[in-house]
Parts: structure tokens; C-alpha cells; sequence
């Protein structure tokens, strides 16, 4: 879109249960991938956002926090568990954070983070 002169903003919402006990991905190598995507797509701003999902157990929910933070990810949300209530508010969320996203475009940042 950039290379027909359109501004563009980005969302990366990662959702995930538990942590990376599997990956091949650490921390630092989220960090750099997302850093590298905004300079090679040209996004004016990314917003990236972590979300917990069944995540009941306090030591997950550090360890999210903690990777947030290492990853240099703008938010984590932690969802609670997954009930159909729960995840059609996750929906509303996210569709609600593609929209700010939106709206912050030519701001020249990303949008504010929303409450979950």
C-alpha cells in the first residue's frame, strides 16, 4: 500500500495459552522480527498486544507479563478463561483495537491501548 503513496498502521494481536515451553522463538527474537516489520512494510505505527487466554495459574501470567516487556509488546490483556462470553468480549476487543489502530493512523504513533 505504501509503494501507491497510502499510509498504514498495523495490529499484531498473538494470542496464546500458557507459555513458550516448545518455540524456537525467544523473547528477543519477537522483539527484532517486530522491529523489522515496521521498516521493511513502511508502517507509519505498529501496535502490538498479548493476550492471555485460560491463563489461571499466576506464574503463566508472569511469565506473559515478563515477555511482554522483553518483547517490547505494547500491552498484555489477560482474557480469563475461555467461555463463549468471555472470547465473543475478546472479538469485541480486538475489533475495537483494529479500529483505533485505524483511526490513529496519520498521527504519526500507534493507538492508545484499550481496556479489556
Amino acid at each position: 500500500m505504501s509503494e501507491q503513496e497510502f499510509d498504514v498502521n498495523g495490529l499484531v494481536v498473538i494470542i496464546t495459552d500458557g507459555v513458550n515451553n516448545i518455540g524456537q522463538r525467544s523473547s528477543a527474537d519477537v522483539s527484532r522480527i517486530l522491529k523489522e516489520v515496521v521498516m521493511e512494510e513502511q508502517l507509519e505505527s505498529l501496535k502490538t498486544i498479548l493476550v492471555g487466554v485460560n491463563t489461571r495459574d499466576a506464574m503463566i501470567n508472569d511469565y506473559l507479563n515478563s515477555f511482554k516487556k522483553d518483547a517490547g509488546i505494547d500491552q498484555y490483556v489477560d482474557s480469563g478463561e475461555a467461555t463463549p462470553e468471555k472470547l465473543a468480549r475478546l472479538a469485541d476487543f480486538v475489533s475495537k483495537s483494529i479500529s483505533a489502530q485505524s483511526q490513529a493512523l496519520g498521527t504519526g504513533g500507534p493507538s492508545q491501548s484499550l481496556v479489556f
